[in-house]
């Protein structure tokens, strides 16, 4: 019973131990400066293996953002924008061995060019209609690229989480395995074994498992055979006894033929005696 609930309690630590570290992924922020309302396609990858890809469109101030989890030292980022009508821009453009954890901030624009800023709203009660006309349409131009923008990271960020490192959707919606997941499997396979292993070496040290019938049929064998030794003692006791019996009847009848030649003797005397008185 000791036993079985220490072998649970090893594969609760092992189990524990694998969980965390699928967990224990930490999440990276990169941000993207570019021209406004251009595609942006973000590709992280480790040694030729890619652990996730982003699609979105730049918002009016030409920025997007988005986190990448991973339970890596560090990883490659390869950044392209392209026109929405698909024509390049610029990249992909490489940053490599980006440490895990840390931002990472990505500025693609011509040089010296002016980014559009937030549009004022006038709230004055003596403003035109005309003025009021276009801050609103300026305010909702500018939150409709927003929430494009927002719906767009949302979208792609289904793809990631906890087992973002594992698997991952392409733009065909085709699923690639990643370096991880192959790393993972092999841990996880291992501890399998591993526990496989001691839980079989416990069993044959146990002796009172159902596994250890073989011991128990060796005892039982060991006591047939002091069982036979202590019958062949008895028998050869009896086999000494019957030795020393014969050997008594042996001097027996040697003492009946001893007086029996005695009489023989005496017999053989008293006729000469009546032999030598008849002269």
């Amino acid at each position: 019973m000791v036993n079985k609930i220490w072998t649970f309690g090893l594969i609760s630590l092992l189990v524990l131990l694998f969980v965390s570290l699928m967990v224990s992924a930490l999440p990276s922020n990169i941000d993207i400066k570019t021209l406004p309302y251009h595609k942006v396609i973000v590709t992280v990858s480790k040694d030729s293996s890619v652990l996730e890809r982003f699609n979105g469109t730049s918002n009016y101030f030409g920025e997007l953002n988005f986190s990448h989890s991973s339970t890596l030292k560090d990883f490659d980022v390869f950044v392209q924008v392209d026109t929405l009508g698909g024509e390049r821009v610029y990249g992909p453009e490489l940053y490599p061995e980006h440490r895990s954890g840390d931002p990472l901030l990505v500025e693609l624009f011509p040089v010296g060019y002016v980014f559009p800023s937030a549009p004022s709203i006038k709230s004055e009660n003596n403003s035109s209609v005309e003025n009021s006309s276009i801050s609103d349409s300026n305010e909702t131009l500018v939150n409709s690229s927003i929430t494009g923008a927002v719906i767009s990271k949302d979208a792609s960020s289904n793809k990631s989480g906890i087992l973002t490192n594992l698997a991952i959707l392409d733009e065909q919606g085709k699923l690639n395995f990643s370096t991880s997941f192959f790393v993972y499997l092999i841990v996880l396979i291992v501890i399998i074994l591993a526990i496989f292993f001691l839980v079989k070496r416990l069993r044959n040290r146990d002796p009172y498992s159902k596994g250890n019938k073989n011991e128990e049929v060796k005892v039982r064998k060991l006591s047939e055979v002091l069982a036979e030794k202590e019958s062949g003692e008895s028998s050869s006791g009896s086999s000494q006894d019957l030795l020393a019996a014969q050997q008594k009847l042996r001097e027996a009848e040697s003492e009946v033929n001893k007086l029996r030649n005695k009489d023989k003797i005496e017999a053989l005397k008293r006729e000469i005696d009546n032999l030598e008185r008849g002269n």
